[in-house]
């Protein structure tokens, strides 16, 4: 995988094994589908908070009104 171009710091701090079961671990984390949509969610929100600074206020209530719904599950 990509253990190859480990920092040689990181893989003697946790281990050459270790390394490579979290950078695998990693890697299919990423694979899954429900993460890249939640993580691609996130980069929007905060490319359009970056761009739109006055948008704050309502992604606010965005995630407070998802905190109150997902309550009353």
């Amino acid at each position: 995988m990509c253990t190859d171009k480990a920092p040689s710091a990181l893989v003697s701090l946790v281990g050459r094994k270790e390394y490579e079961r979290c950078a695998q671990d990693i890697y299919f984390f990423l694979q899954s589908p429900v993460c890249l949509k939640q993580l691609a969610f996130e980069l929007v929100e905060l490319l359009v908070l970056a761009a739109f600074p006055e948008l704050d206020g309502t992604v606010r209530k965005w995630h407070e009104d998802k905190h109150e719904f997902s309550a009353m599950d």
